[in-house]
């Protein structure tokens, strides 16, 4: 990182999800607590898989004969609502697993069946090579696209154009077991920061971000301030006493040159598992005491969405400082986590143009921290 932060723009922003197929039709239904959900099993019938995820509606999840799926649909899908024909724009792109399920669809066809560029795409991921001209691509687990986010601000820094940014992941079938064998799955809907929390709900989306380094409207939102960490203590647990998520967190707001009372909202990683959100509320509450700032996840609204995940908060921070509506987490605050001010059952008011943070979290011990504001 640098040690000035360059503090770009968002200039558009684009998202397909399980609640829309834009990003004005996504906020609706996060504002009214939507959690559309299905099982996998009517995804894909080869596998008995009766799991409940939140899927893109209709979206074709065929594999072409150049090895492009669910995944390179969903970026493209994405990237049309930021991107001009006119200007080629460098992109920074993220992901979980890419197109995973190619290698299924090869392993279970016949032999010898399968063009020769499906069986390329098993060694090189087609989601980046879709998204044609100048692009560059991070594998950080469920925090990839936050980290990409962060090395398109770096790399950018001091000489910032148009650059874009963009996270997808799609539903998998591998995935959807891996979750359910380590036992993460939610059996009872997921309910980020509630006491009764069982595990997450398993999502898919893409998303994208226009960053430019100057904006005519004054009020535009900027990322203010970044941090990075990592702990590599477990494969798939977090830090158990959240050193180093915190770091990253701490990281951030000194790039913002900030204090945690200039918060006036974050937007949580919050999985609704056991670990994670017990870490999260901990960090949070030794930094702003007891329900020192409304906190939020939408998780239960567009699932875990992988790769996708942190950009997605991301998005949320930017509306949420743009129209001074925090969205509502999917627990209806009856038993939520002490000593956290959960956002239940409606959105919050907030200061409008207030500075929000935003966490994301990786198997492998990945940490990002995220700050947003209209602030030059």
């Amino acid at each position: 990182m640098t040690t000035t932060f360059p503090r770009p723009a968002v200039s558009a922003v684009g998202a397909v999800s399980a609640l829309g197929f834009d990003w004005p039709t996504t906020w609706t239904g996060l504002l009214a607590g939507a959690s559309p959900r299905t099982s996998y099993r009517d995804l894909d019938r080869r596998y008995d898989i009766d799991v409940l995820v939140a899927a893109v509606p209709g979206l074709n999840r065929d594999i072409s004969q150049d090895g492009g799926g669910a995944a390179v649909r969903l970026a493209n899908m994405a990237l049309d609502q930021v991107r001009t024909p006119a200007e080629p724009v460098r992109i920074y792109g993220g992901s979980n697993h890419g197109e995973t399920d190619l290698l299924l669809t090869l392993l279970l066809a016949e032999v010898g069946t399968g063009s020769r560029e499906q069986w390329r795409a098993v060694l090189f991921d087609p989601v980046p090579r879709a998204c044609g001209g100048s692009v560059d691509w991070t594998y950080g687990a469920c925090g990839s696209g936050l980290l990409a986010l962060a090395a398109a601000v770096q790399d950018s820094a001091g000489s910032l154009g148009e650059i874009i940014v963009l996270a997808a992941d799609a539903l998998s079938a591998i995935e959807v077991i891996g979750f359910r064998r380590i036992g993460a799955v939610a059996q009872h809907g997921c309910r980020p920061f509630h006491d009764t929390r069982d595990g997450l709900l398993i999502g898919e989306g893409a998303v994208a971000l226009r960053l430019a380094a100057s904006a005519a409207d004054s009020a535009a939102i900027r990322l203010l301030g970044f941090g990075l960490s990592c702990d590599a203590g477990h494969p798939t647990d977090p830090d158990p006493d959240g050193r180093w998520l915190g770091k990253a967190l701490d990281d951030a707001l000194r790039r913002a040159e900030l204090i945690p009372s200039d918060i006036k909202a974050i937007v949580c990683h919050g999985t609704g598992t056991q670990k994670n959100d017990a870490i999260e509320a901990a960090i949070i509450t030794e930094r702003w005491g007891a329900r020192g700032v409304p906190i939020t996840s939408v998780k239960g609204g567009l699932g875990h969405t992988m790769g996708a995940a942190g950009l997605f908060n991301v998005l949320v921070a930017v509306e949420a400082c743009r129209t001074g509506k925090l969205p509502p987490t999917t627990t209806d605050g009856s038993a939520t986590l002490d000593r956290v001010d959960v956002v239940c059952g409606r959105p919050r008011d907030i200061e409008p143009g207030g500075a929000i943070l935003v966490l994301a979290s990786g198997f492998g011990g990945n940490n990002a921290a995220c700050i947003v504001g209209a602030r030059q």
